[in-house]
């Protein structure tokens, strides 16, 4: 008799991280599996060729005609489809696993109200590393919980260790970055004006492209647009980051993947985040910048590509490309009974 799993899935990270686990199981002769999505994960999905319900929170238990024997989720904030598929999971007594696809607001992707429960936390949470885990536990999560396998989304990246000596200066790819305030993500263009301010100061002609991220209102941008400022939310990102060396944002996936991609990487953060959830920042490998005269320094040197080049090697769970291998084989250990952790 095939297993069931049910994959359930709302934001893009998410989308991004499972999308590969899925279409990997799909070929699973003794395994059945089925996909809930909502939200950004849909396009994600589409995109991919994977077959899914498109699901609202209220729908969850009526649309559900099947027992499934686990469960896989995304780590969608605050409200989300998630969080009523692990309800149903210890409702029913179905084994829970959650997929961890980056360092920030762990508790937010687990309750509503961003509180401490340990009570709405599935069965298992797979992390992206050992920093994400000891996180977690100074948070309060339970250890015993916490499995770092990284995110099958970090396979994708295309790794360059050493920089096209072609490096182009005159564009700069400028990723947005909504800020998560009160259980609802607020466009904020203050980073961005910063570095329009900059441009200015220095006197240089760049082209300016931003990539608005998919919870931004694109419309907020629209006043700055001109002929140097292009504002793309349409071509894939990784076009977007293969056409420009020098990208600048605060703290998003695509920074962590550009860094990857050997491009020079500015996390422009002003105002002090504790952690830092670049984690490539602590790693040497970005450049962290925390004032706006610095960052018109560091722009400088980037236009002129005058930055050090920063060396990358094979780091366990962010490029050795065997994340997707460890989830599944996690899973696979999980479904049957034999966990080895």
């Amino acid at each position: 008799m095939k297993r069931k799993i049910l994959f359930v899935s709302q934001d893009q990270g998410s989308g991004n991280a499972l999308y590969l686990v899925i279409k990997k199981l799909e070929k699973e002769e003794n395994l059945s599996i089925k996909v809930f999505a909502a939200k950004q994960s849909k396009k994600i999905f589409r995109d991919h060729n994977i077959s899914f319900t498109k699901i609202e929170n209220t729908d969850f238990n009526r649309q559900l005609d099947f027992k499934p024997d686990l469960i896989m989720t995304g780590a969608g904030m605050r409200n989300s489809i998630e969080k009523e598929a692990i309800l149903y999971g210890r409702n029913n007594q179905i084994i829970t696993i959650t997929l961890l696809d980056f360092w920030s607001h762990y508790w937010e992707r687990f309750t509503i109200d961003g509180k401490n429960d340990v009570s709405s936390l599935p069965d298992y949470i797979f992390v992206m590393d050992n920093i994400a885990k000891d996180q977690m536990i100074s948070e309060g999560f339970p250890k015993n919980k916490l499995v770092i396998t990284g995110n099958p989304y970090f396979d994708t990246f295309k790794i360059l260790h050493d920089k096209n000596e072609n490096v182009r200066t005159d564009s700069i790819l400028f990723i947005s970055q909504p800020e998560y305030q009160k259980g609802c993500y607020q466009t904020d263009t203050r980073l961005f004006e910063d570095l329009l301010d900059t441009i200015h100061e220095l006197d240089e002609k760049v082209k300016i492209i931003i990539r608005p991220h998919p919870k931004d209102i694109i419309e907020t941008y629209t006043k700055y647009a001109s002929e140097n400022i292009i504002i793309d939310a349409k071509t894939d990102a990784k076009k977007l980051i293969d056409l420009n060396d020098i990208i600048i944002g605060k703290n998003s996936t695509l920074l962590f993947e550009a860094v990857f991609r050997g491009k020079f990487v500015i996390s422009y953060q002003p105002t002090i985040e504790k952690p830092d959830r670049l984690v490539t920042n602590n790693m040497g490998l970005s450049y962290l910048v925390r004032s706006k005269s610095k960052l018109a320094k560091i722009i400088d040197n980037a236009i002129k590509n005058q930055l050090k080049t920063k060396k990358i090697g094979v780091i366990e769970f962010y490029n050795d490309g065997q994340c997707l291998e460890r989830v599944t084989r996690n899973i696979k250990s999980i479904l049957y009974g034999k966990i080895r952790f």
